[in-house]
């Protein structure tokens, strides 16, 4: 039985419109708080007109950091963004308005659709993504950064190669992850949440076997059972 916190939580909820369990929402397609507080904010200049989203894809940045993350995806020069970032201490960054048209997906299609550019939210998660085993068994990122091999599990990537080392995504990040994700499943009724190697098969391999799809996406369709998940 629910104790009287969680009742008075219930009823606030009820009150002031928030689902169960959703943590933010959007408003004029942009994220805030509960207690109104918006996230934070980087206008990318790399977009092209408006979408009417239908899925959320996710990404690893494969960048040094966060904030290098986001000024790679703010940079004219770079030709590229997302609508969200997310770093490892759990802080969540927006670059655009949720219905505008990042260029995240490249050449892309999934299902009957076309260029996912169109039809996308994309989040980018700060995540070395495949990691290189050096000579003494240890490892390091493409641009040479060692990672501590607590931070690595070694797995085969869904669509096949070699074992390899991929960078582990942290708690915190996780957890904003999916109190956004639910947000943009309730705000935008999204039919599903794709990796990018899923419609990019081939040419891309994030978020890759360390992120959780199979759970992640059993929590942003409500599902209490992953049974039948992919």
């Amino acid at each position: 039985m629910w104790d009287v916190p969680k009742w008075k939580t219930l009823i606030l909820d009820y009150l002031f419109g928030k689902a169960p369990g959703i943590d933010m929402k959007v408003i004029n397609n942009r994220l805030v708080r509960y207690d109104g507080t918006p996230v934070k904010y980087v206008q990318t200049p790399n977009t092209s007109g408006v979408i009417v989203p239908k899925y959320l894809v996710i990404h690893y940045g494969a960048n040094s950091s966060k904030d290098n993350l986001v000024k790679t995806l703010t940079s004219k020069i770079a030709k590229v963004s997302a609508q969200l970032v997310i770093g490892r201490d759990g802080e969540v960054v927006e670059l655009a308005d949720l219905n505008a048209k990042c260029w995240h997906a490249g050449q892309s299609e999934w299902k009957n659709l076309k260029g996912m550019n169109a039809y996308t939210i994309g989040i980018e998660l700060d995540n070395y993504g495949r990691l290189i085993k050096t000579a003494d068994g240890g490892w390091i990122t493409y641009f040479g950064k060692k990672v501590d091999p607590s931070e690595v599990i070694v797995a085969k990537h869904k669509l096949g190669g070699p074992m390899s080392g991929w960078h582990t995504y942290t708690e915190a990040q996780l957890d904003s992850l999916e109190e956004v994700g639910l947000a943009l499943f309730d705000h935008y009724k999204l039919e599903d949440v794709l990796g990018h190697e899923d419609i990019a098969p081939g040419r891309k391999s994030d978020p890759g076997p360390a992120f959780p799809m199979v759970s992640f996406r059993s929590k942003m369709h409500g599902r209490e059972s992953e049974d039948g998940l992919t």
